[in-house]
């Protein structure tokens, strides 16, 4: 499946998903619905890659960073990926109301993750009109796991630690 990846909400937690992605080679669209928050998007992802190049976790911020587009649209962002990880505010009205607007800019096959440490995804998606093809999952290490085959490259990647063992 081609598209792009794009993130909804473009706080803490978006912006290690875009991290994740970017990092990964992937195209990212973010989008948030608050202009002040878009704005200082690009500024905070790029401190944030700077400190993870700083411990050697990265080796080219600006490449990663062409990978990213704040988009002034939820549908700019939405339409043609593949993937969308929602990652907005931690309430069941919020959640509720923007699976609701992200359900008809589906294209056919896209998947849908959502950021909740807590919130059941039937407590946000139980009236959703979106596709058959569409269904929410919980954004975790096993969603990799059963969605690998929508990526080329699904991250996060193991990386190798040195570690220094005393005895």
């Amino acid at each position: 499946m081609t598209g792009h990846i794009a993130i909804v909400g473009a706080g803490l937690v978006g912006s290690g998903w875009t991290i994740v992605f970017a990092r990964a080679g992937e195209t990212v669209r973010v989008f948030d619905g608050i202009p002040a928050v878009r704005a200082e998007f690009p500024l905070m992802v790029e401190r944030q890659l700077n400190d993870l190049k700083r411990f050697d976790l990265v080796d080219d911020v600006e490449a990663i960073m062409a990978r990213i587009t704040v988009c002034d649209s939820l549908s700019n962002a939405v339409s043609g990926a593949r993937y969308i990880q929602e990652s907005v505010f931690e309430q069941i009205d919020t959640k509720t109301a923007i699976s609701a607007e992200i359900g008809p800019l589906l294209d056919d096959g896209a998947v849908v993750g959502s950021s909740t440490s807590g919130i059941p995804g039937s407590a946000f998606t139980e009236n959703r009109t979106a596709s058959d093809s569409s269904f929410p999952i919980r954004s975790t290490r096993h969603t990799w796991c059963r969605s690998s085959r929508l990526f080329r490259r699904p991250g996060p990647h193991p990386m190798p630690l040195k570690r220094r063992w005393r005895s």
